[in-house]
């Protein structure tokens, strides 16, 4: 009995020291986005070996917002030009001549769309959203007090979108003026 315990024994070591010594796996994973990351939350990767199944995961950081800044935004939106007709006039001098108490504001795309001014569908799905943003100039439009255009603007008298490349140079541009400052500014321009 003990010749048989003994033989049971050796045979459960020599088990054991080659379950140790199997050839381990050459991994070949391929990997699948499966959550894409966003401006808010993290995204993940899942990663699978072909030859043995092994998975594991990885974190996508959430996306960076690429911040133009405020001082580059100024001067590409007060050099953009308001055309209509034959008159061209600069509205960085539109602003301070047709208004006063003025407020510009400056909005990332993905803040202009949380705030609904736009949908994520107005764009091109290559549009990258970092180099895209809105302009709202609101406050009070007025020429001066002899002519009749004075009205406030809570909402916004100038509202555009800008769009830079990758070194910050403004690419594309849209502006729209309410109607009391469109006068203004045809009147301001064919008084030059």
């Amino acid at each position: 009995m003990r010749k048989v315990f003994a033989i049971f024994m050796c045979a459960v070591i020599i088990m054991l020291a080659f379950a140790g010594c199997a050839p381990k796996c050459e991994h070949e994973y391929t990997s699948k986005i499966t959550k894409e990351a966003t401006y808010d939350a993290e995204g993940q990767t899942e990663y699978t070996c072909s030859k043995c199944g092994d998975t594991y995961t990885e974190t996508i950081a959430k996306k960076e917002h690429h911040i133009i800044p405020v001082d580059t935004l100024n001067e590409a939106f007060s050099y953009i030009k308001y055309e209509s007709g034959i008159f061209s006039m600069y509205i960085g001098e539109l602003v301070q001549k047709a208004m006063s108490n003025y407020k510009v504001r400056f909005l990332t795309a993905e803040e202009a769309i949380k705030e609904g001014y736009v949908n994520r569908s107005d764009f091109d799905s290559d549009v990258d959203l970092d180099y895209v943003y809105y302009v709202f100039v609101s406050g009070d439009v007025m020429m001066n007090p002899d002519i009749p255009y004075y009205t406030t603007y809570f909402d916004r008298a100038i509202a555009g979108s800008l769009m830079f490349d990758e070194n910050d140079n403004l690419e594309y541009y849209s502006i729209s003026l309410c109607d009391s400052l469109k006068t203004c500014a045809i009147l301001l321009m064919s008084s030059y």
